[in-house]
């Protein structure tokens, strides 16, 4: 006997927030990750976060995946980030802050970094 599953997507800001499966046999198992996940679009926003600060507009200058997104997402993923303790941000002025990365790699002799 086999089953049909079914997948209900929750998604808010354009952020996943949990995943319902239900299959034929009525058995309903809910999956919600507590702001954990986010969407695969932002990995090239982690790549581009080292350990020179920069603003939103300069980390997103030269991606243009990133420029289709909103302000508002961009800065949603930054304070996922900053609140996991992967990234800082500074307060340049009223109207910038500066973004980086927490961990520095260290430089090597051989010229890797």
């Amino acid at each position: 006997m086999s089953e049909e599953v079914s997948y209900k997507l929750h998604i808010q800001g354009g952020m996943l927030r949990s995943v319902k499966t239900e299959t034929t046999v009525k058995r309903v198992d809910t999956f919600k990750p507590d702001n954990e996940w986010f969407d695969a679009t932002f990995i090239e926003l982690l790549l581009l976060i080292d350990e020179t600060p920069r603003t939103v507009q300069q980390l997103i200058k030269h991606s243009p995946n990133l420029r289709l997104k909103t302000h508002t997402q961009i800065n949603s993923v930054l304070k996922m980030l900053k609140e996991r303790e992967l990234a800082m941000s500074e307060k340049v002025n009223n109207k910038h802050t500066t973004w980086r990365r927490t961990h520095c790699f260290s430089k090597h002799a051989g010229g890797f970094y």
